[in-house]
């Protein structure tokens, strides 16, 4: 089965118009320079199929599908070669890319996006600006304006690294974890309705950053997987968050990672690549190629 290269800060979102998987670009592990992926594949008949004539190379961005637009939206990250954050929001409609917005101010390496379809809106927060900085304000885009709401400082405050994606059961944009601009690794909880952010008192599923994440309407629950935790150690678990709050599901599953990207559709949730512990040593890291399905709530691997 002809498949994907190894990689990780790559994107999967589900596309509503079609009904399929696609998972866009991602860097190569010890490449220089940087090296972002340029090429676009689609989930179909359990095998990956690459979209030709494709050329949008992006890493450590985000993608996601917008009731709004019709489309897929891709935000942030950095294009080949160059350590920037890219401010222009693109989007995939009839087969090509093109350029719908764009806002300085919310420029951003692994920010996080989150489509809000109670208000018809792309949410962004948190990543990482040109010279270290971490943003800690929310953009919204809701078709027409791409502009900033709330205030600088309020809510989780800046993070890097975290979950942020549409939650089935709150009804809102949920956060967790990230990186913080103190450099601590964290482990708490929070919505944002489009008013204001409310930090929830319940018990996650510990301290990590840069882990998968998917909102599954299909099933209205949001699943995380692995990650790294504060002590750099990779992580294997699975949770999901639902209306009894977050517990861990799939004692089995894939090997331990970061950066392997997620998204939901209806057979389940498919996983793939990230970034592993490499068995030989040296380098420290390994990206993987491997494409996972969580069914129900247990993972199958699939190639």
């Amino acid at each position: 089965m002809k498949k994907p290269e190894p990689r990780a800060h790559h994107q999967l979102a589900y596309n509503k118009s079609d009904n399929r998987v696609y998972m866009m670009g991602g860097g190569a592990m010890g490449a220089k320079p940087v090296r972002a992926y340029s090429d676009m594949w689609v989930w179909e008949a359990k095998a990956w199929r690459k979209i030709e004539q494709h050329d949008f190379p992006r890493s450590a961005h985000r993608l996601v599908y917008s009731d709004t637009d019709g489309g897929l939206l891709s935000f942030g990250g950095a294009d080949d070669g160059a350590l920037r954050a890219d401010a222009v929001l693109h989007i995939w409609k009839d087969g090509s890319w093109k350029a719908l917005a764009e806002n300085e101010s919310a420029a951003a390496g692994e920010p996080g996006a989150c489509y809000d379809p109670a208000r018809a809106s792309l949410v962004i927060f948190g990543g990482a600006v040109p010279g270290g900085r971490l943003n800690d304000r929310v953009f919204e885009w809701d078709g027409r304006v791409f502009a900033g709401v709330g205030n600088e400082g309020d809510g989780p405050g800046g993070r890097l690294g975290h979950s942020f994606t549409w939650d089935p059961t709150t009804k809102t944009c949920l956060l967790y974890g990230g990186r913080d601009a103190s450099g601590a690794v964290r482990s708490d909880t929070w919505t944002w309705d489009g008013d204001g952010w409310t930090k929830l008192d319940v018990q996650g599923p510990g301290s990590r950053f840069i882990h998968s994440a998917a909102s599954d309407e299909f099933r209205k629950r949001m699943i995380i997987f692995g990650g790294q935790a504060g002590d750099e150690s990779l992580l294997s678990d699975t949770w999901v968050f639902d209306s009894e709050g977050w517990r861990r599901i799939a004692e089995d599953g894939p090997s331990a990672r970061m950066m392997g990207r997620m998204a939901a559709f209806p057979d389940g949730i498919i996983l793939f690549g990230g970034r592993a512990a490499n068995p030989e040593g040296s380098p420290l890291y390994r990206d993987r190629d491997d494409t996972w399905i969580l069914a129900g709530e247990n993972w199958v691997r699939l190639d």
